[in-house]
C-alpha cells in the first residue's frame, strides 16, 4: 500500500499493483504544479520536513538497530544514527542552505585546468566536515567548454514537470530519502520511492517526517 504515517509496530503491507497505478496518477496530477513551487514555499517545505525527521528520529535507529541485531546500548548503535536520521537531516539543511542561496552557492574555490576546464572546490565547507573527513575533498569538474548549470531549474524552470522512479537502496537507510529529495530538489520532478523489502521498515518513518510533501502530491511512498 502507499505508506501513511503509521507506527513503528505496524506491520509493512505490499503494494498492490492497482495501489501503485493510484500512487502514479497523483503524482502525475500535481507533477507540474510542482515545477511553480517557488523558493520559499521549499524552504517551508524543507523546514517542515527536518522537523519530521527529527520527530522520527529515535523510532527510525531503534527500528534499524532491531533489523540488524544490534544491541541499542552499544557503540555500534551509533552508526544507526550516522547512516540514517543524521545524515537525512545532514542532506536536508544543505538543501536549505542552497535554496538559500537561490540555487547558487558560491563554491569555496573555482579554478581553470590547462585544457580551460572549469574545477569547483565545493568540500568540506565548514569546520564539522573538515574535522569529521579530514584529508578528503570534494571538487565538481565541469564539462570541457561548458558553462556551468547550477540551480538552472530555479532560474528556467521547465514547462511541464516529470515523475521519478526511485528505488530505495537497502544497505544505507539514509540513502532512499536523500535520492528522492534530490530528484525533487535538485531535478525539479515529483517522486514515486519505492522501498527496498531489505528496510522497508524506513518507510514508515520516511512517510511521517515527509508527510508535507505526500500530502501535497508531490511525493508517494510504495
Amino acid at each position: 500500500m502507499v505508506t501513511s504515517a503509521i507506527s513503528s509496530a505496524s506491520p509493512i503491507v505490499a503494494t498492490s499493483v492497482e495501489q501503485a497505478d493510484c500512487a502514479i496518477a497523483r503524482l502525475s496530477d500535481h507533477k507540474t504544479t510542482w515545477t511553480h513551487v517557488g523558493i520559499p514555499e521549499r524552504l517551508a517545505y524543507l523546514h517542515r520536513c527536518i522537523d519530521g525527521v527529527k520527530m522520527v528520529a529515535d523510532a527510525w535507529a531503534e527500528a534499524d538497530c532491531s533489523a540488524k541485531g544490534i544491541d541499542r546500548a552499544s557503540s555500534l548503535a551509533g552508526e544507526a544514527w550516522g547512516i540514517g536520521p543524521a545524515a537525512t537531516l545532514i542532506n536536508l539543511r544543505q538543501l536549505v542552505k542552497t535554496l538559500e542561496a537561490g540555487g547558487q552557492p558560491k563554491p569555496l574555490q573555482l579554478s581553470q585546468r590547462h585544457n580551460g576546464q572549469q574545477v569547483a572546490k565545493v568540500f568540506p565547507d565548514n569546520l564539522m566536515d573538515r574535522l569529521l573527513w579530514l584529508g578528503f575533498t570534494g571538487e565538481v569538474w565541469l564539462q570541457p567548454g561548458h558553462p556551468a548549470t547550477q540551480g538552472t531549474i530555479y532560474r528556467q524552470p521547465p514547462t511541464e514537470g516529470g515523475v521519478a522512479l526511485v528505488l530505495g537502496a537497502g544497505n544505507v537507510s539514509s540513502i532512499a530519502p536523500m535520492d528522492s529529495l534530490y530528484k525533487l530538489f535538485a531535478e525539479n520532478q515529483v517522486v514515486l520511492l519505492k522501498m527496498n523489502p531489505v528496510n522497508a521498515y524506513v518507510g514508515t518513518f520516511l512517510a511521517q517526517a515527509f508527510q508535507p510533501l505526500i500530502a501535497d502530491g508531490f511525493l508517494e511512498i510504495v
